[in-house]
């Protein structure tokens, strides 16, 4: 009998972007599982995808409805959160600070008892160790380099100049002169404008 894993948003959204590093990683390990009673998430990890591959990655919607009922379709069984559990992961999440989706996906494993969860994210993965559970990435060393650096031309650095970024993109839309000093006055997306 196969042993259950408890899959990651990150992992989905990593396989069903076909020019990321860690596209290949991702998507050879669903494949890899493919099958009934093998993997398993939650139904809220399609609202997290749909969100980071739109507002992050800039994804078409109509693209991302097709992407997200592709893997609808697959073997990964989509599980409903309990509601029963909801008071239980919300106390996790405030004396842990665990996201809120990674709580449910906990408690996701416990139920079904399955013994991995599998996930890109650091944080997640400490967590997971905390509390007894192994965790799995199929991201290899070598991809995680690639990922590095594929990050860093492809993906603005976090915070201000994240979004900066996106006031950008916005006043792309509003007109190609203004977008472009906003961009040189903010230095790069480096800074805040001066007055």
């Amino acid at each position: 009998m196969p042993i259950k894993k408890v899959v990651d948003s990150n992992i989905f959204i990593y396989s069903l972007l076909k020019d990321h590093p860690a596209h290949a990683d991702c998507t050879k390990f669903l494949i890899d599982n493919e099958g009934p009673n093998v993997l398993f998430s939650l139904v809220e990890c399609f609202d997290e995808i749909y969100r980071i591959l739109h507002t992050f990655y800039r994804i078409d919607p109509s693209t991302i409805v097709e992407k997200i009922t592709g893997l609808k379709n697959s073997t990964v069984e989509f599980w409903g959160f309990n509601t029963e559990k909801i008071t239980d992961a919300l106390k996790l999440v405030s004396e842990t600070k665990v996201d809120i989706v990674d709580a449910k996906l906990y408690f996701l494993a416990m139920d079904i008892q399955a013994p991995i969860i599998i996930t890109d994210d650091a944080r997640f993965q400490n967590f997971i160790k905390s509390r007894g559970l192994l965790f799995e990435t199929p991201i290899s060393e070598a991809t995680r380099r690639k990922m590095q650096e594929w990050e860093k031309h492809n993906i603005p650095a976090a915070g201000l100049p994240r979004i900066l970024s996106r006031v950008y993109r916005y006043l792309l839309k509003k007109g190609a002169n203004i977008a472009n000093q906003f961009k040189a006055d903010t230095k790069g997306f480096s800074a805040l404008l001066d007055e």
